[in-house]
């Protein structure tokens, strides 16, 4: 793909399809919000024999936050490229990005800071809630929340003095999720103007920055004492994620496209790229090995960008009538509300029936706590999945009566 090269948007039209709205998108997204749900309530420490191999599955399932990135990517980047010539460009992208993202979210805050500690009479949130305004309130209000993990790093509080803004208090799990969505709305507001005045030169860009951010977790892994968090959650470390979705969908835009290279990128990133990722995260569970953090995360969004590329062919193929079934693009239809409101329903089960769990393992409140069916096997999988009822009736309910009114404005837009 040369550089500097113009866009044509009808150059792939015969091989795959990328205009307008495509129900696969639907269901991969559907499977990444699956993923995500799978990694954060299947209980680890509540694993026997029977459920290892469940369990070590759940252990890499948080790759589906790495499928919502390049999602990202290849959408933002397409809505930006077929905008470009239009009349208020960046206003209209940046306001239906927000009627789309701002509503849910900030009700999700003042549920999380407002409303649970009342519910639960939990003095120590109460307080907590109370006392972070003006402190980590701040970095969850304007999309930072990915960059706390800077108030705990040693080596970065003594070069940039930034002691006087740690947390006193850790803040509730439920809260914590939120570093993806900071990752995304920090891209949403500097990349429209990356792509609106380097688009002739956005494949040599898109290439370079990919590159740059690997040196940058070199750096870091080799450097900094929490380099796991930091790799993980800053955005500048993480937007090779979004880089490749970006890349895939500049390419189905190109005249240089070629279907040929379309398929043979596929094949690499789906059976190739994804597979050695998860064989190395099944061996080696967890992000903290030096070697996945510099370049895992780049394997991953290529074997996601695979996947897409994969689906987004014209022709039919069992992979894709799978991911376009109803089940997937009904939980995609809805997995931004899926994704924000189950980790509350999580904690509110937790604490509700005393089955929060020790750093060992163990029930905090053994004594009076009876797992479902008198048996762990059988009340890990049965709490999962009623935390998963409540939650998508919690999204289903939040779209239609709240979200839904906001969504109808775009079309001024």
């Amino acid at each position: 793909m040369r550089s500097g090269q113009d866009l044509n948007l009808h150059n792939a039209d015969d091989h795959i399809c990328y205009l307008g709205y495509n129900p696969t998108l639907d269901g991969l997204r559907g499977i990444a919000i699956l993923l995500v749900l799978f990694h954060h309530l299947w209980p680890w420490e509540w694993s026997t024999s029977l459920t290892t191999i469940i369990t070590r599955t759940s252990h890499i399932s948080w790759i589906g936050v790495d499928l919502f990135f390049v999602l990202s990517g290849f959408l933002i980047t397409g809505i930006l490229l077929d905008a470009r010539h239009r009349k208020h460009y960046f206003r209209n992208f940046i306001v239906r990005r927000a009627l789309r993202i701002f509503p849910l979210y900030y009700l999700f805050l003042l549920i999380c800071f407002l409303v649970i500690p009342y519910i639960l009479n939990d003095m120590d949130l109460k307080e907590t809630s109370q006392d972070q305004v003006g402190q980590n309130v701040f970095w969850y209000v304007f999309y930072a929340s990915n960059y706390i993990w800077m108030l705990n790093e040693p080596v970065l509080v003594e070069l940039v003095g930034i002691d006087a803004l740690r947390l006193a208090v850790k803040s509730p799990e439920f809260l914590g999720l939120t570093w993806s969505l900071a990752v995304e709305e920090q891209f949403y507001l500097v990349w429209p103007f990356v792509v609106f005045v380097f688009w002739k030169r956005l494949p040599g860009s898109i290439i370079g920055i990919i590159l740059c951010i690997i040196l940058l977790r070199l750096f870091l892994v080799s450097t900094i004492e929490s380099w796991a968090d930091a790799t993980y959650m800053a955005s500048i470390c993480r937007a090779d994620s979004l880089m490749i979705g970006a890349g895939l969908a500049v390419y189905a835009r190109s005249t240089a496209f070629r279907p040929e290279i379309w398929d043979r990128f596929a094949f690499t990133g789906l059976w190739l790229c994804l597979p050695a990722v998860i064989i190395f995260q099944l061996v080696f569970p967890g992000r903290q090995t030096p070697f996945f953090s510099v370049l895992g995360y780049s394997l991953i969004a290529l074997g996601f960008a695979g996947l897409l590329a994969s689906v987004l062919r014209n022709q039919q193929s069992l992979l894709k009538v799978i991911i376009q079934a109803s089940f997937f693009r009904w939980f995609g239809k809805y997995s931004y509300g899926i994704y924000l409101y189950h980790m509350i329903v999580w904690f509110l089960m937790q604490k509700l029936i005393n089955a929060e769990l020790a750093a060992d393992g163990s029930p905090i409140h053994g004594e009076i706590f009876n797992p479902i069916g008198g048996s762990m096997l059988i009340d890990a999988p049965v709490r999962m999945l009623l935390t998963v009822f409540i939650t998508v009736a919690m999204a289903w309910l939040s779209y239609h009566c709240y979200e839904r009114h906001f969504l109808k404005l775009k079309r001024l837009f």
